[in-house]
């Protein structure tokens, strides 16, 4: 508002009576997280959906704070239901005590069709059940819109059309609803394994999680990142994995080829496609993409602290040119390292650690590479990283991308005689993704032999 201007002036005094007037949940005050000073700890309340009925839980510490007023404004706490804060900590129940609290403002366009709360409990319904995929996942315990007791008594959700209703009508375009989500059972950072071996059980359980959740309940988490990829190990010293974080998530049966998506996730680890928001349908490809270049970024820098210590001159490697540039930038310089076996070999794998047990890391990326961009159930034509954006250029301009004739079979599904890589294996993305897979499996299981040889360890996920 202009305050040089008299439609400015009365815009400004028309601010500070309704401030004057309005109740303290317009004024951003939420009754539903309050510090209680006889116990001297922070409450807050979570509601299950259909519900206005809230559990109470206390904060035993929070993990990531609402430090921005920008986006989501999302915060994690550590917290347990306030009538069970005495109970043993150490529990065998996987679902006992401590609970992870998500707290966040999500994006709700008019055309949306992401929900995580709707996602997590059809995978509840679907899944919850299940004891080989149990940890490897969130269980949602209570998940739903906040609601917001006001001075006249009466529960509404906490959504910022609510909070501006009665306005002025300048109700922005972009929505938001206050979402608090309690999960089960909490895990650590990816990089709290203490070897490449454990890396690669947790690699494992998190895929096979997705692939069953993909397979249920159509959902594709679309995010696969460093920090979606958790560790868990238990008093035991069982180990194992799980991811989470279903903001991004898409409805696969909801999802078509005509629909063009948009960019969505961690710019190192985001595929291709992804990156060029491109025609293409998203696939379970897509995060398979992801989890190599995680896998490529760890297997460069080191999996966890320890190995990171020592400096690995970063900016003198062609991996950095993943994380720098703009969206186009970054999925050019991956279609030159993932054009060609040779290609990745010389600016990515050649340049891996030297640590011990880094060789079977290096041998699963190369193994997953070749199932992905070189997998043989395409023909030579549909390999790589040849696209859409470079059609039209010759065989000899081509042959860098490796773009060549066919080697020795018709790929019948492909129409023209250069073909659209990324479009092809996306047809076939349910065969590629079980070969994927089954490749991760063996890693696994071969990580799990190496770990009971060396330490005796125990695994609490899917692969034993």
């Amino acid at each position: 508002m202009d305050i040089s201007t008299p439609a400015g002036r009365k815009d400004f005094l028309s601010l500070l009576v309704n401030w004057s007037i309005c109740e303290e949940e317009r004024l951003g005050y939420d009754p539903t997280i309050r510090y209680n000073k006889l116990d001297r700890c922070w409450e807050i309340d979570a509601f299950d959906k259909d519900s206005r009925s809230a559990k109470t839980y206390i904060c035993d510490s929070i993990i990531q704070d609402a430090c921005s007023v920008f986006g989501r404004h999302a915060r994690c706490l550590i917290a347990r239901l306030k009538q069970d804060q005495l109970a043993d900590d150490n529990s065998t129940s996987p679902r006992a005590n401590k609970v992870l609290i998500k707290d966040t403002w999500a994006h709700v366009a008019k055309d949306s069709i992401r929900d995580e709360v709707a996602y997590l409990y059809e995978i509840r319904q679907k899944l919850g059940e299940n004891k080989e995929l149990e940890g490897t996942h969130p269980y949602l315990e209570a998940g739903a819109v906040v609601q917001i007791c006001g001075t006249s008594n009466r529960h509404a959700e906490d959504t910022t059309q609510h909070i501006m209703q009665g306005g002025n009508g300048n109700i922005p375009k972009v929505q938001r609803e206050h979402r608090r989500l309690v999960m089960s059972p909490i895990g650590e950072p990816l990089q709290s394994v203490s070897s490449v071996d454990e890396l690669i059980v947790v690699a494992y359980d998190a895929m096979a999680a997705h692939t069953a959740i993909l397979k249920r309940c159509s959902v594709l988490h679309w995010d696969i990142s460093i920090n979606n990829i958790l560790f868990r190990r238990n008093s035991s010293s069982e180990i194992g994995g799980m991811f989470i974080d279903f903001d991004n998530a898409i409805r696969t049966d909801d999802f078509t080829g005509a629909h063009r998506p948009d960019r969505t996730g961690t710019l190192p680890y985001m595929s291709i496609c992804n990156l060029e928001v491109s025609n293409v349908k998203r696939t379970a490809l897509d995060d398979w993409e992801s989890l190599i270049y995680i896998l490529c970024w760890f297997r460069t820098i080191g999996v966890n602290r320890v190995d990171q210590s020592d400096s690995v001159g970063m900016e003198k490697l062609q991996i950095a040119s993943w994380q720098r540039g703009d969206a186009s930038v970054i999925a050019d310089a991956k279609r030159v390292h993932m054009g060609t076996l040779t290609g990745q070999n010389d600016a990515i794998l050649c340049k891996f650690r030297n640590l011990t047990g880094y060789d079977d890391l290096g041998e699963l990326v190369a193994d997953l590479y070749n199932q992905l961009f070189q997998n043989p159930r395409v023909s030579l034509h549909s390999r790589g990283c040849g696209g859409q954006k470079f059609f039209g250029r010759n065989l000899l301009n081509m042959a860098h991308m490796n773009i060549t004739p066919d080697g020795g079979f018709i790929d019948k599904g492909i129409s023209s005689e250069f073909a659209d890589s990324f479009a092809r294996r996306a047809e076939i993305a349910d065969e590629i993704m079980g070969d994927l897979l089954a490749v991760l499996k063996s890693a696994g299981d071969q990580a799990l032999d190496r770990i009971a040889k060396q330490s005796g360890y125990c695994f609490i996920g899917i692969s034993a």
